[in-house]
C-alpha cells in the first residue's frame, strides 16, 4: 500500500512521497529481518535434532 500511494503522491506532493517510500523500505527491512530470524531459529532447531552421528 506505502508503494502505491508513494506513485500517486509523485504527482501530488513530493515530500508525501519520500514519507510512503521511507515507511516502504522500513517495512521491507522488517520483513527481511523476520525472515531472517526464522531460517536462523529452524537451522538451529535443524542442529538440535540431527541423528547423523548415530
Amino acid at each position: 500500500m506505502a508503494q502505491l500511494a508513494a506513485i500517486i503522491f509523485a504527482f501530488v506532493n513530493v515530500s508525501v512521497t519520500f514519507t510512503f517510500l521511507g515507511i516502504f523500505a522500513l517495512s521491507l527491512a522488517m520483513l527481511f529481518g523476520l525472515l531472517i530470524k526464522e531460517r536462523r531459529r529452524e537451522k538451529e532447531e535443524e542442529n538440535q535434532h540431527d541423528d547423523r552421528h548415530y
